[in-house]
């Protein structure tokens, strides 16, 4: 036992130096003696996702499931990964397996949001970040979502009504202000665009996206 407590130091060391493929042998060194441990299967797959290999990620959360159907970690990262494998059916599957287990809906609603989002479901995207905001008030960047998504369906002053929510909470948010600009050049109110240019970059000074953005404002004017 104090050998394989060495071996996995070892390996989540490596993940923390991002040695990938060593971390990935050492783990599946261990998952040999043991290959029903949920927990070494999770941050093989963990792991994975990491090392932005997706396949390589999936039989590991699946294998979890085999020995414990409502594991919410991994139904949860399944659900991202099948997001990002653009399996949009499956994500949602997972999610709503996750959801039932009655852990942690506000993280699985900002997943839900997500794919919903991808798929251009743009209704039960908003009802997603909306009971995001429902548990947690304060949760800044699901206003920031939900805004983009009204900015995806052009709808952009419940965007712009959606990023003031959000300032509201953290008035120098530089992603919030960016946002609220270009909400506001597609609404043509230049003046106030400017402003939230100006917000952004007091807030992240040298920001190259908003740089840009407002200096081609100020070149239509």
């Amino acid at each position: 036992m104090a050998e394989n407590d060495l071996v996995l130091k070892r390996a989540q060391a490596a993940v923390l130096s991002r040695d990938f493929a060593l971390a990935a042998r050492l783990y599946k060194t261990l998952l040999k003696t043991e290959p029903g441990n949920v927990k070494l299967l999770g941050e093989l797959g963990a792991l994975y996702v990491k090392a932005g290999e997706d396949n390589k990620a999936l039989p590991y959360y699946e294998q979890i499931l085999m020995f414990s159907k409502d594991d919410f970690d991994a139904l949860n990262s399944m659900g991202g990964v099948y997001r990002r494998l653009k399996r949009y059916d499956d994500s949602i599957r997972v999610l709503q397996q996750a959801l039932d287990t009655g852990k942690n809906a506000a993280e699985v609603n900002y997943n839900l949001g997500f794919t919903y989002k991808l798929m251009g479901n743009y209704d039960d995207a908003i009802e997603c970040f909306e009971s995001v905001i429902e548990d947690n008030p304060s949760d800044v960047l699901a206003y920031n979502h939900l805004g983009a998504i009204y900015a995806l369906r052009k709808d952009h002053q419940r965007a712009v009504a959606a990023y003031k929510r959000g300032l509201q909470i953290d008035p120098n948010h530089p992603v919030l202000q960016l946002n609220l600009a270009k909400s506001f050049v597609a609404l043509h109110n230049d003046s106030d665009a400017a402003a939230a240019y100006e917000a952004a970059l007091r807030a992240k000074p040298g920001w190259l996206d908003a740089i840009r953005d407002y200096t081609n404002l100020l070149v239509r004017e």
